[in-house]
């Protein structure tokens, strides 16, 4: 496993679209225009990228395809893992380190959650107790036409296949351990059930000690 520590190097591994790229190559070898074709970018700026990567040791020329005029060359990782250290980003805290990076994906979490759902009613936020709890929840949404005020937020999940849930929950320890375990479990049991011919479905889990708004 390679030590991302140099500054250039933090910096290289730290873009998004070279991550990306890097994905891509440590599941097979590419060439320029498999990764232009995979990644939807143009070749000049996989070029430039594949470079970086070349230069910062994280890729390779693993062969070359000769053919008239220049040969094809083909790009896979140095190695199998690499390691960036926190001490050696821009960041000033390992907090500002990881948002960087889950940002993005919460932003495309949001941009494909407004595409596949319906547009019904007024965008907004609902202000409520909770009907258990009796705790203020805040809640993003539409307020539903009368004509579809029966349709209920549970179902309109699941018929879209949207969720996205927040909320602070009073849990014992051993009733916390046992709602992680379950929901690994469950993750695990659908990813082993991966088809490729399947819909591609974006997915994250979050659950951690702590309240919202308390330190």
């Amino acid at each position: 496993m390679i030590d991302v520590s140099e500054r250039r190097n933090c910096n290289v591994l730290l873009n998004s679209l070279n991550q990306r790229i890097l994905g891509a190559c440590m599941q097979r070898e590419h060439t320029l225009k498999d990764l232009v074709e995979s990644l939807h970018m143009d070749m000049s700026e996989a070029h430039y990228r594949v470079q970086q990567l070349i230069k910062a040791g994280i890729l390779k020329v693993s062969r070359e395809e000769k053919r008239a005029g220049r040969p094809i060359k083909y790009y896979a990782p140095t190695q199998e893992k690499f390691f960036l250290p926190f001490k050696d980003t821009v960041y000033s805290t390992v907090v500002d380190f990881m948002a960087e990076q889950i940002e993005p994906l919460m932003h495309r979490f949001l941009e494909l959650a407004f595409r596949n759902v319906p547009q019904v009613g007024e965008w907004g936020l609902t202000f409520q107790l909770g009907e258990q709890d009796r705790k203020l929840s805040t809640v993003f949404g539409q307020q539903n036409p009368p004509s579809l005020d029966e349709t209920s937020p549970r179902e309109m999940m699941v018929k879209h296949r949207i969720l996205g849930m927040w909320q602070n929950m009073e849990l014992t320890v051993e009733d916390a351990r046992s709602l992680t375990a379950e929901l690994l479990d469950l993750y695990e049991k659908y990813r082993q059930k991966q088809n490729p011919g399947g819909e591609k479905h974006l997915m994250g889990l979050f659950l951690v000690p702590g309240d919202e708004h308390e330190d």
